[in-house]
């Protein structure tokens, strides 16, 4: 039986879509880490063991590039799926300015709902309940831990090419968080990985892995 672990997103927990998600390997011992038990080991994720022995490991946008930031420490043999990930949030077209990600880290600290409806306005089509679901996991998570997230991505980027073998990389054509230039990038950036663009698919991690 293989280990699939799955690293939650910016203010999410691929929990609750565990049903959805698992059907990828029925026969499979899935796990899933939530984005706050992400943010304390930024630096260093592979300490959480559930990283460290995973046979799979799966990262959506923010978790991603957490990922690509402690390549170092892959096992020779685990196989990643990088779902939408980010790679430079602040640079390139539709790109972010610093500036304004650092203001978001302010304001989802005064206005949580306001600043998180933002984010899932660009997330693509999806039913309402997966929005809603997605809203109300994100509201149970401090500010302050999401303030991070955004803090993370004003300053953490994949600038120069990386080396990932067996490593799977899919984007949807919908979504309008992680865009078309993020695609171009992961194409130039990460040597050795499958690039996919899937038709009629937004920022839903359901629709992504399967």
């Amino acid at each position: 039986m293989s280990n699939w672990t799955w690293l939650s997103g910016l203010a999410s927990d691929l929990n609750v879509w565990e049903d959805e998600l698992s059907v990828v390997d029925l026969d499979a011992e899935h796990t899933f880490i939530s984005y706050a038990e992400e943010v304390p080991v930024l630096q260093d994720l592979y300490s959480l063991s559930a990283v460290k022995n995973a046979d799979v490991l799966v990262g959506i946008d923010f978790s991603a590039l957490v990922m690509l930031k402690n390549l170092e420490n892959r096992p020779a043999n685990q196989k990643w799926i990088l779902l939408a990930p980010i790679l430079d949030f602040c640079h390139g077209e539709d790109a972010w300015p610093q500036k304004q990600v650092l203001l978001m880290a302010k304001e989802v600290q005064k206005m949580p709902k306001v600043a998180l409806q933002g984010i899932l306005d660009l997330f693509g089509p999806s039913e309402e309940v997966n929005q809603d679901l997605w809203m109300e996991t994100a509201l149970k998570i401090k500010p302050e831990s999401i303030a991070k997230g955004f803090e993370y991505l004003a300053e953490a980027k994949i600038e120069e090419p990386v080396s990932v073998p067996n490593c799977e990389v899919r984007f949807g054509k919908d979504d309008e968080w992680v865009t078309a230039p993020a695609v171009e990038a992961a194409k130039s950036l990460l040597n050795g990985a499958q690039v996919t663009v899937r038709p009629k698919v937004g920022h839903w991690p359901m629709s992504l892995i399967g």
